[in-house]
């Protein structure tokens, strides 16, 4: 059984994401999507459910993206849990927006508008 966790505050963005994953794995049942609309609840999943892989949308209210990793990443390096890889998901990713710090706590990003060949590609980079 694998869990991923899908983080934006559009509805519509959570949709996209889980219908091309699914179009990905049409026969996997064993896959469990789980969502959340805002940065503070992502957080509080993530730090409750064991999840496999987590896409997460920087730009949120209630707490952005760059917090919710940051603050997820001293969890699991407090209590010595396996790391997590971490898909960001934003309307652009210039370097001179985030720090070094930042990009080296994500597994990888995907610029929006978000397609299949994308969610693939991260795919395959977190050996998923």
């Amino acid at each position: 059984m694998q869990k991923i966790l899908i983080v934006d505050d559009v509805d519509l963005n959570r949709k996209i994401v889980k219908f091309l994953f699914k179009s990905i794995y049409p026969d996997n049942n064993d896959i469990i999507i789980d969502e959340a609309e805002n940065g503070l609840i992502a957080l509080n999943k993530m730090k409750t459910n064991k999840y496999d892989l987590v896409f997460l949308d920087i730009h949120m209210p209630v707490m952005n993206g760059d917090e919710v990793i940051k603050k997820f990443r001293e969890f699991e390096k407090q209590k010595r849990k396996k790391i997590c890889p971490v898909i960001a998901l934003s309307g652009s990713m210039e370097e001179d927006d985030y720090d070094k710090e930042f990009f080296s706590m994500i597994t990888d990003y995907i610029i929006k508008p978000i397609i299949k060949d994308k969610i693939i590609k991260v795919i395959q980079t977190c050996n998923f």
